[in-house]
Parts: structure tokens; sequence; C-alpha cells
């Protein structure tokens, strides 16, 4: 054997030894995710994609359950999910575009596109990318608002005869309107619709190919269907409907796992953006947001991210800015499990110890219900209600975003699986329901009963 062929050997047999390890590492990475994973997809939780990558490296994909449960498609790994407010990065990546051109300053106020809008001279693009403007988080009376296709000029109209919440710059309040408001400052800037800039200026230049924006009567190749707990088969149903320019700035985008590990990259590097800008995107204020990510502090690391949610979708997109560590999460079934996903895959990535799923409510024995008895709505504050509907043999929750499954675990007792949460009716001396005890984690409230009623809306 010549001593080059020996060398070509020894090369080849090195190759194979890393591909090796490469393979066993991803293998033992992916198991340690089924395991934390496995019990939410069984109890139908949890569907969707999973990704860890180190640089241009995947570390481990995975891929969970239906994409569509009425065809029987499964998840794979150019499957699209929408986002929801991960989105926020793309929007504020596509105002940064415009401030790196000269177009707009970050400090300006947006006095000269919106005159009406309260407190219009001091509240700047900076403060609407920080959720510091003071604006509301959303629109409002949402029931109705999030399915009409508005156009952005008109959404803006809306949510400026909106009081605001705080002066200008005094509090950190997240706000979907503000990014909204950003949406339609892009379209005045760049006289461009918003999913046209977004798509040519941040996705195609970040090279992501499987990515795009929302549209109106579009139909999405390969995007998942969006389901939420309901009556039916395994206690899911397809998500509300909602309009797509509604969502545009705070939610619209849709992407698959690679295209997010792209995204990843972009961030990171300076053809993209400035250094100025990139830097921007990746720095933490005094509140821990940057401009359209959060950037905090975990295991000794710093990391930047984001969640979303958005009618039958949840994600988590996270990234270890020292070594570039990207771990993203996109999933077609919207329940309280999300934080739960993204706190185990964040541990797994890093070498830490995570916890184990937290159980559901547990449930006793056979409960006969009578829905209509616990119909009607609920105070929390004034201003704000829940609403609570019976339908057939079920009862659902609203707070103006659409009814949700209760789930019975004992009597009086329900599940609220979109949030986690336990809904606990309270009764008079005489049996009468008359309010209900929110409980989330930590947090508890008690609502008053102010009326009742016995059907859905259609």
């Amino acid at each position: 054997m010549s001593k080059t062929t020996s060398i070509g050997v020894r090369f080849a047999l090195l190759c194979a030894s890393l591909l090796s390890c490469s393979a066993q590492g991803q293998n033992e990475l992916g198991a340690m995710v089924d395991n934390a994973l496995s019990p939410l997809v069984a109890r139908h939780d949890v569907s969707g994609a999973v990704l860890i990558a180190h640089g241009d490296h995947t570390k481990m994909f995975r891929a969970y359950g239906l994409a569509n449960r009425e065809w029987q498609i499964p998840v794979s790994r150019d499957t699209r999910f929408l986002i929801g407010s991960i989105s926020k990065s793309f929007t504020s990546a596509a105002i940064l575009r415009l401030h790196d051109r000269g177009k707009l300053s970050l400090d300006q106020s947006i006095m000269a596109w919106f005159p009406a809008f309260p407190s219009a001279e001091t509240i700047t693009v900076r403060l609407l990318l920080e959720h510091r403007a003071g604006l509301s988080r959303d629109l409002p009376n949402i029931e109705k608002t999030r399915v009409q296709e508005l156009t952005t000029a008109e959404t803006v109209a809306l949510i400026q005869s909106v009081p605001l919440l705080a002066d200008p710059g005094t509090k950190t309040q997240y706000s979907n309107n503000g990014y909204r408001v950003l949406a339609r400052i892009i379209e005045l800037v760049s006289g461009m619709d918003y999913p046209d800039f977004v798509e040519s200026e941040v996705i195609a230049a970040a090279g992501m190919t499987q990515s795009g924006v929302l549209r109106p009567q579009t139909g999405v190749p390969k995007l998942a269907v969006g389901y939420c707990p309901f009556p039916g088969v395994d206690q899911l149903g397809p998500a509300p409907s909602v309009s797509a320019r509604s969502s545009w700035g705070p939610g619209a985008v849709f992407s698959t796992v690679d295209d997010l590990a792209k995204w990843s990259k972009a961030l990171r590097g300076n053809a993209f953006l400035s250094e100025a800008s990139r830097r921007a995107m990746l720095t933490a204020n005094a509140d821990g947001r940057s401009l359209g990510l959060g950037v905090t502090s975990l295991y000794g690391r710093l990391k930047a991210g984001h969640d979303g949610v958005y009618y039958g979708f949840n994600a988590s997109f996270d990234i270890f800015l020292d070594d570039g560590l990207t771990i993203v999460y996109l999933g077609n079934i919207e329940t309280g499990a999300l934080s739960q996903v993204r706190s185990a895959l964040l541990a797994i990535a890093t070498g830490n110890p995570l916890d184990p799923p937290k159980p559901r409510l547990p449930r006793t024995g056979n409960l006969t219900i009578h829905p209509q008895e616990y119909a009607g709505d609920y105070e929390v504050f004034p201003g704000f209600n829940l609403t609570v509907r019976s339908r057939r043999d079920a009862l659902l929750l609203g707070a103006g975003e659409g009814d949700f499954l209760l789930e019975p675990v004992a009597r009086d007792t329900f599940e609220y699986r979109l949030k986690y949460a336990a809904v606990v009716f309270q009764r008079d001396g005489q049996g009468r329901v008359t309010g209900l005890t929110w409980r989330e984690g930590e947090q508890a409230f008690n609502c008053r009963r102010i009326g009742e009623g016995s059907s859905p809306k259609k």
C-alpha cells in the first residue's frame, strides 16, 4: 500500500469514526428528548418538530404526532408551522433594515405617521419595539376584530382609539398592538405591503426558503393544521379562525425548524444587519427585552429567544449567544405544555437536570355534569369577563379569543388545558353556582358570576 493510499484510508476511517460519534450523539440526545416529551405526546398535549443545532451542525431532529389529524399526515422535517410571537423578531429586523438604510430612526416619534395617536409626540419606534410605548396588549373587542380582514391602516385606527395604559417610556407592558403599529410603519416607509417587505428583505436575506408571512385567502403548502382543546377525538379540535392581517407584525410568520436554525445564524452574523443593529437585537435593556427578543441569563450563559402562541400553534426559539447553540420547537397543539417543552429542551441541550413533565389534574371516576348550570359570565375585574358556555354535554370557556374545552376532573372542578389552569366553581347555600376561582401556577383569581347563559356562540 502506498503512503498516499494509507493516508487516504486513515482519513476515510477518521471520517467514518466522526460520523459514527455524531450519529451516536444525535441518538443519545434524541432519546433524552423522546423520554421528556413522550408523556406529553401520549396525552395529546404535544405534536410538532424539535431541532437542536450548533452553528451549522444539526445535533438532533425529532418529529412527533400529526400535521393533519383528519388526513393522518405525520409531522415531518419540512412541515411548516405558524410561529406566533417569534414573528416579532422578523418585524424588528425589518425595522432595523430600514434604519440601517437611513429610512427611519429608532428614536424618532410616530407623530409624522400617526398624528392622531395618543401621545404620538413621545412614542418612539424604539419604545414600540421594546414594549414600552404604553399600548394595550391586543385589539379592542378581539373576538370580533380577530376575524376581520382589516388593513394595517384600519388596524392602527382601532388601536389609537383605545387610551394608553401608561405614559410612554415609563413601564414595560407586553403589547401585540405595538408590533401592529410597527407593521404599518414598515409599509409607510418602504412603500411595500408588510408581507412583501418581510419576505424579500428579511426572510430571503437570511437564506430562509421555507418561510413566509400568512396572507388572506392564500393557502400555504405543507402548513400544519393548528389544534386546541375541544370536545371530540383526543379532546382536540381545529383552532378558531383568525384573519391573516390582524397578526401582521406580532404573529403571522410561518416557518420550519431548519429555517429557524438559519434565522439564528443570520441574527448572529454581520452580513444581514449592521453590527449596531445586530447588537440591538441581542442585547437586553434594563427590563430584559431587546428589539423583538427576550435576553436573559440561563445556566450562567446569555440566551436570546422568544416563545410563540398562535391559534392552535405554539413554538419556542432560543439561542445561547456564547456558542450559537440553538433550540427550536414548533408545535400544532396549543396547550399549556409549551413552557414544559421549552424548559425540558433547554436543559437537555445544555446538559442540565430537567424537571419531569407536570401531571394533569387527577380525575375523579366517572363524572356526570350538567353544563348548563355553570354557563354564564364571570367577572375577573371590571371590564374583563370570562364566558362559560355549554355545548351538548361539554363545557367551554372563552376570554375573547374563542371557546375552549373545560375538562371535568371532580365535582365543580375543571381543567382548562389551553393554559394548564384549574377552574373551580363555587356555590351558595342553596347549591347555586355563584362564582369561580381560576388557578394558574401560583396565581389565583376569584371571579363572581354576573350573568347566565346556556349555549355557545356560533
